[in-house]
């Protein structure tokens, strides 16, 4: 484990990373689609695969990397996975054609199984579970902000050239990295049981653990199979929607306004609308109450699925209501010293998810059209409700911590 001076408290080096890691990022999004598109020449089902491809490495690469950041380190982990991110679109933007881009959204996929859960985990057991579901939540709004201010310095220099801010943003990954290799502290990390088994064996050991705590916790099951149906539709929203705009939108001529210019607005709405949700949440949402994060997230995810189907604007604002709901519920029902592992079994039901729904959205929108995808997309969100309603039921039994308000 890296053993270095300790700069900042962890809670302002989580909102420092979401906010900066979310600029970074936030240059390279707005673009990306219409990069694939018009410079390297993908169609839609290409498109999706090529999100297939993340979400098989991530799948892969997801629990054995949560059970060693619970074996070794956390913080490690997560510094780990932003170098990888970095690198991922640094090749991107030096590389426009399609076997490099393949390659570097493998990395992209296995970096991101290195933050996920690890990150959770670390801020969980360095500020507390109730504190951290707070933190979640303006976690989600800094980084709206953050990426909103990257979408501005992206639309800028998209304009002079679509694999600019690719590069740029993806180089700035890397000196952000060694900044949390100075600052980032690891106070209260508690190795996994068995950790002194070593190797292999302490891995086996880890991941049993930790399916016993979801096997042994009949909310946190239903949990995974929420979150599993909330993947189903993801990954085909997240690759089409561009998409679907550039076939059967006609943007306005405003000048030499140009496609990436008006992605670029529309990423801001998302954003403003997004901090504004987040904090409409954190007032009104009673964090540590189980049955009042269920109530929220049923509202969320009824809305979300009319908004697919009828509106990508307010379904994807929602989608950034409820993740960070969603994470702080899990996080309060599991086992700090196994929570990496879990939270990324939950990362590869993700996965699974995404990898069920994303291809056959895909197909729909290569053989019927992007419209009918998007439909089915939404479609896909309609289980969500009745495992919602018994997970309230669970937490109201008041046999799962957490679950009396």
């Amino acid at each position: 484990m890296l053993s270095l001076p300790i700069v900042f408290p962890a809670y302002q080096v989580f909102l420092l990373l979401g906010a900066s890691s979310a600029f970074f990022v936030g240059m390279i999004d707005p673009i990306i689609a219409v990069y694939y598109v018009q410079v390297v020449g993908l169609g839609p089902l290409q498109l999706v695969l090529l999100g297939t491809v993340v979400e098989i490495a991530g799948l892969l690469f997801e629990v054995p990397t949560g059970i060693v950041a619970d074996l070794y380190s956390r913080r490690l982990s997560v510094i780990i996975g932003v170098v990888a991110v970095g690198a991922c679109f640094v090749v991107q933007g030096l590389l426009p054609f399609l076997l490099p881009i393949v390659v570097a959204e493998v990395l992209r996929g296995v970096g991101a199984t290195f933050t996920s859960g690890a990150l959770e985990a670390w801020i969980a057991g360095e500020i507390g579970e109730d504190a951290a579901a707070l933190a979640y939540i303006r976690y989600a709004q800094l980084r709206q902000l953050g990426a909103l201010v990257g979408t501005v310095v992206g639309v800028a220099l998209g304009s002079l050239a679509l694999w600019l801010p690719v590069l740029v943003g993806g180089t700035a990954m890397l000196p952000l990295a060694s900044f949390l290799v100075v600052a980032m502290p690891e106070r209260h990390f508690i190795h996994a049981p068995h950790h002194a088994a070593g190797g292999l064996r302490s891995m086996a050991l880890t991941f049993r653990q930790g399916l016993g705590e979801i096997r042994g916790r009949p909310l946190l099951g239903t949990l995974m199979g929420l979150w599993l149906v909330m993947a189903l539709s993801t990954e085909g929203i997240d690759r089409l929607w561009e998409a679907h705009l550039l076939a059967g939108f006609q943007f306005p001529l405003v000048g030499d306004v140009s496609a990436v210019a008006w992605f670029g607005a529309i990423n801001v709405a998302f954003m403003l609308l997004s901090v504004a949700a987040n904090e409409v949440a954190r007032r009104r949402v009673t964090l540590t109450d189980d049955r009042a994060v269920a109530r929220a997230l049923a509202g969320v995810s009824l809305v979300r699925t009319a908004g697919v189907v009828l509106g990508y604007l307010k379904a994807e604002v929602l989608r950034r209501v409820s993740q960070p709901l969603f994470t702080g519920w899990v996080n309060r029902h599991l086992d700090p010293r196994v929570r990496a592992t879990v939270l990324s079994m939950g990362g590869a039901v993700d996965a699974i998810g995404q990898l069920s729904g994303g291809p056959a959205i895909g197909l729909v929108g290569q053989v019927v059209s992007l419209r009918a995808a998007m439909v089915a997309a939404g479609l896909t969100l309609i289980p969500a409700l009745p495992l919602l309603a018994r997970a309230r039921r669970q937490a109201a039994d008041g046999t799962e911590p957490g679950g009396q308000g």
